[in-house]
């Protein structure tokens, strides 16, 4: 990995930042999302890996460019990232998140700030990454714009979207949350319908979609006990934790990865993931 972070180059990235500034959601979330970060990290981010590396691919990064990660998590896609030779940054909500994202990828400069409010100046960035991250802002498009105004003209971004329902046997565990927190609203949306919208959503940013594909993204876990981990690490989970309790949660979340428990007792749940690649 090369180190970047010294000389001019340092003297750049210091005189591009701006006051950080965070909403009382994104705090919130940045919250739950801190309490079981060792188990996202370890456990979770990891599920969506092959679908990362087929958009890192896709990128072709170039060594010296400058990539920020939007919502970079523990720092797992970076860490890939690095291997390239750029210079990253990234940034989350999550100081828990971001602790372990700075010890994977010390070579990178890692933020805990909002991505409605990316404290960076204009047309900075050479690439922009969001996996699994734009559609759960309060404001996709929004988000997307902001993504879009620290990028330079010409800039490539690689985003990591849900594939459908359909696609996804992991959404059963939506459905078992969503069951436990009573009947959705009339005319309430699935929870990949934001995602199905993000080839919209980046059109109206003013980014242009160039590439789409599907990646398979398999969950697996050595048994219930560590599909259960997994699963809990999740902002939303933690939330449903907090309303309802461990007991009711476990037991919903446990009876939800019945069907996909094989005979040794490993849980396995197939998922499509989309990688969108765009251009500013």
């Amino acid at each position: 990995m090369v180190q970047c972070r010294v000389g001019f180059g340092h003297q750049l990235k210091e005189a591009r930042l701006v006051e950080p500034s965070m909403s009382p959601e994104a705090r919130r979330q940045g919250e739950l999302w801190s309490q079981a970060a060792s188990d996202w990290a370890n456990l979770q981010e990891p599920t969506v890996f092959p679908a990362v590396r087929r958009a890192l691919e896709l990128l072709d990064l170039r060594k010296g460019e400058r990539v920020l990660d939007v919502g970079c998590g523990a720092g797992g896609a970076m860490a890939q990232a690095a291997k390239a030779g750029v210079v990253i940054d990234g940034i989350d909500a999550a100081p828990g998140l971001i602790d372990i994202a700075r010890r994977r990828v010390p070579e990178a400069t890692f933020h805990v700030a909002d991505m409605m409010a990316l404290p960076y100046q204009d047309s900075v960035f050479d690439v922009v990454t969001g996996f699994n991250v734009f559609p759960y802002a309060l404001d996709p498009v929004g988000a997307l714009r902001q993504a879009r105004r620290v990028a330079k003209s010409g800039a490539r971004f690689a985003l990591i979207v849900w594939g459908t329902e359909e696609e996804c046997q992991a959404t059963a565990h939506f459905r078992a949350l969503r069951a436990l927190l009573g009947p959705a609203p009339i005319g309430a949306p699935s929870p990949l319908a934001a995602d199905q919208r993000v080839p919209h959503f980046l059109q109206v940013a003013g980014l242009h979609l160039s590439h789409e594909e599907s990646v398979s993204c398999p969950w697996t876990y050595r048994d219930n006990v560590e599909a259960l981990r997994a699963l809990r690490s999740a902002g939303p989970v933690r939330r449903v934790l907090e309303l309802l309790g461990d007991d009711a949660v476990d037991e919903a979340l446990s009876e939800s990865l019945r069907p996909f428990s094989k005979d040794d007792g490993e849980v396995r749940l197939e998922n499509i993931f989309r990688v969108l690649i765009a251009t500013k």
